[in-house]
C-alpha cells in the first residue's frame, strides 16, 4: 500500500489541476501516512502530514477538505496524543470553502473533542460533542445519508468517553457499543484508508480502562475483522488477553504485531510485544 500510493502521489504531483495541486496527490499521501502510522513508522509519517500540509494549493474538492482535516487528525490519534489532538485547529488552510463539507469538518472536531475528554477538558469535549451533532443534521438535511451515518458513529464514541469521564460507566458502554453496531450499516468510503478511530477499537480502549479485560479483548478481536493488521487494535487485544491471564491469546496478538510492524520503531509496544513473545512459553 505504501509503495502503490507514493507512485500514485507522485504522479498526481506531476499533472497539476490548473493551478492547482490534484487531490489524487494528498490521497495518496493520506493513505502512505495511515501505512506509516500502522508499521510504527511515526517519524516517516510526521514527514508526509508536513510535506501534504505546506504542498498546495489543492483543488477545491471532497477529498481536498477530507484529507486536510483527518491528516492532522490521524496522526494524533493513532499515537493517541491527547494534547496534540486537543490542540487541532478547525478549518485549514483557509482557502478551502469548508462550509461545504460536513464530514471532514466533523473528523477535527471529532478528534479535537477525544484529546479534550482525555487531557480533563470536559468543557471543550462537550463543545465538540455540539459541533458534531449539528454537522450530523447537517448531513441528514444534505441528503447524504452515509455521510450523517459515519459523523454520527463519531459523535457517539465521543459522548461514550463523555459519559466515562462523567462516571456513568453503563451509559459510556452502551453509546460506544451503538457506535460500533451503526458502522457494520455503511460500506467503507473510498477516500480513507481506514477509520480515524475503529469504535471496536474504541470500545476496547473504554472496557480496558474499566477494568473489563475479557470483554475488551472481544472488542479489538471484532475490530480486527473490520480493519485488519492495525496496530493500536492488535495491541489493544494483547494487552487486553494478558490481563484477562489468556497469555495464549495475547502471545498470538503480540507476534502479529511484530509481523505488522517495522522491527525498528521505537514504538513502546514494539518493546513490549518483543518482551512479551520472548518471555512466553512456546506451545
Amino acid at each position: 500500500m505504501i509503495e502503490w500510493n507514493r507512485r500514485s502521489a507522485q504522479a498526481a504531483l506531476d499533472h497539476p489541476v490548473g493551478d492547482r495541486i490534484s487531490i489524487h496527490y494528498i490521497h495518496g499521501m493520506d493513505y502512505k501516512l495511515y501505512g506509516h502510522l500502522q508499521r510504527g513508522e511515526d517519524e516517516l509519517g510526521r514527514r508526509i502530514l508536513e510535506r501534504a500540509l505546506i504542498t498546495g494549493p489543492y483543488q477545491e474538492d471532497f477529498g481536498s477538505a477530507f484529507h486536510l482535516a483527518v491528516m492532522p487528525a490521524r496522526f494524533a490519534l493513532e499515537r493517541r496524543d491527547w494534547d496534540e489532538a486537543a490542540a487541532l485547529r478547525i478549518g485549514e488552510p483557509d482557502y478551502v470553502e469548508w462550509e461545504r463539507y460536513e464530514w471532514p469538518q466533523a473528523l477535527s472536531w471529532f478528534a479535537r473533542g477525544m484529546g479534550a475528554v482525555m487531557t480533563g477538558d470536559l468543557a471543550g469535549a462537550e463543545k465538540a460533542e455540539e459541533e458534531l451533532m449539528a454537522l450530523r443534521d447537517d448531513a441528514e438535511a444534505a441528503g447524504e445519508a452515509a455521510y450523517r451515518t459515519y459523523i454520527e458513529a463519531d459523535r457517539l464514541i465521543l459522548s461514550g468517553r463523555i459519559a466515562w469521564a462523567q462516571g456513568d460507566e453503563a451509559r459510556a458502554v452502551a453509546l460506544t457499543r451503538e457506535a460500533a453496531e451503526l458502522e457494520g450499516t455503511v460500506q467503507k468510503h473510498p477516500i480513507t484508508p481506514g477509520a480515524l478511530l475503529p469504535p471496536y477499537e474504541a470500545l476496547g480502549d473504554l472496557l480496558q480502562d474499566l477494568d473489563r479485560p475479557h470483554e475488551a479483548m472481544g472488542a479489538y478481536e471484532a475490530g480486527l475483522e473490520v480493519w485488519p493488521q492495525r496496530y493500536r487494535s492488535l495491541l489493544g487485544a494483547a494487552r487486553a488477553a494478558g490481563s484477562a491471564g489468556l497469555d495464549e491469546e495475547s502471545r498470538a496478538h503480540f507476534t502479529t504485531l511484530l509481523e505488522v510492524v517495522n522491527p525498528r520503531s521505537d514504538r513502546p509496544g514494539v518493546a513490549e510485544a518483543r518482551r512479551a513473545v520472548a518471555e512466553s512459553p512456546v506451545g
